[in-house]
């Protein structure tokens, strides 16, 4: 079969499938973030690898997080080109929407935990009134509200996030309406994004957090349109090549090779990184994989809290910081982390939505029942 053939067969099975092989690097994704942030606030470092602080920046895993998000956006567009604006936008608040909020309730009881037993907040940051309201609202990051460190600051991912799907929402229907390629505006999108990180913008909506989204969903977006249209097995195996160079001159001379670091990761690596694990998706099946995307989002949103928990651990247990075998703490920090997002995922994510559904209606027939 001709490669065109092959491309033509993959386009016409592709449309609106689920990617096993994405739900599985968003998992390892989530587990490299636990490590970064586990290295990070608990200020533990390994001898060899580090994930916080080493040769290679594990950060940037958010980054290949906009970048899946923006692929398979395009891989449900005729979606988005159907529904109306409210439609869309409530869509994407009910799926994060309530556990990210029991998320910020769990993380301000152990911030006043915290700050009982040892007389302090924890790294200083009180949680007033401003600071909650706008945790809740997931608007603390990115836009014209300026409130600094989030309750759970890693949600600032998704406050981006919801701010590039409602410009890809607009871009749709404008594309669709003026018969241009969305392609075009992507592009315009992704130089938005690094001219605001390499010039150090700092404006509402024009400013490191929001261009680091922009750059990378819309890329994603791009890498969507040249999947459909490449023979994947050879994009796959030159994109795991460039990989192996990319590694080599890293442990060779970082600084040198990884001068320009985020726009190195963002335009480069995680583009190949995308590319090898998609070429893993003729040998996965539905099951586990699945599962384990789904549990990403949970392991995302709840890890954090996991942080602040083992911190008034350490209160609580002197010494215990400075005794505990760190490869072993982190083993069981990791572990713990998993174990309670399996179980919200199973248990409690689909309930807490039906909740916030119920919540909906009610306010609705409060006020008479308007859409």
């Amino acid at each position: 079969m001709s490669t065109s053939s092959v491309i033509r067969l993959r386009n016409s099975m592709d449309a609106s499938k689920r990617y096993h092989s994405l739900d599985l690097l968003k998992f390892i994704l989530s587990i490299l973030i636990v490590f970064h942030h586990f290295q990070q606030d608990i200020a533990i470092s390994f001898r060899y690898i580090n994930f916080f602080d080493g040769v290679f920046n594990f950060a940037y895993c958010v980054e290949l997080f906009f970048m899946i998000s923006g692929f398979l956006s395009m891989n449900g567009r005729e979606k988005i080109e159907n529904s109306s604006f409210k439609d869309f936008l409530f869509g994407k608040i009910r799926r994060f929407f309530p556990m990210c909020s029991l998320s910020i309730l769990f993380m301000l009881v152990l911030e006043f935990v915290f700050f009982m037993i040892s007389g302090s907040w924890y790294h200083g940051l009180k949680p007033d009134i401003y600071k909650v309201f706008n945790s809740f609202l997931m608007t603390f990051s990115g836009g014209s509200i300026l409130s600094g460190r989030g309750i759970n600051n890693p949600l600032w991912f998704l406050s981006v996030l919801l701010k590039c799907q409602i410009i890809l929402w607009l871009l749709v229907k404008a594309c669709k309406k003026h018969k241009i390629d969305l392609i075009y505006p992507s592009f315009v999108m992704v130089s938005i994004g690094i001219s605001v990180i390499s010039y150090e913008i700092n404006l509402p909506f024009l400013n490191e957090e929001v261009a680091r989204g922009y750059a990378a969903f819309f890329l994603g977006i791009i890498l969507y349109k040249l999947y459909r249209n490449v023979d994947l097995d050879r994009f796959s195996f030159l994109s795991f090549g460039a990989l192996l160079i990319c590694f080599v001159l890293g442990v060779i001379d970082h600084a040198m090779f990884y001068h320009y670091e985020w726009g190195t990761y963002t335009l480069v690596v995680l583009p190949c990184v995308l590319f090898t694990a998609l070429y893993f998706e003729k040998f996965l099946k539905p099951g586990l994989s699945d599962t384990l995307g789904k549990v990403s989002f949970e392991i995302y949103v709840w890890h954090a809290s996991f942080i602040y928990l083992l911190e008034i651990i350490f209160l609580l247990v002197p010494g215990m910081r400075e005794t505990a075998e760190p490869h072993l703490l982190m083993a069981l920090f990791t572990l713990a982390v998993l174990v309670f997002s399996f179980a919200m995922y199973r248990f409690v994510e689909k309930k807490a939505e039906r909740c916030f559904l119920k919540m909906i209606d009610f306010f609705k027939a409060k006020n008479g029942g308007v859409k």
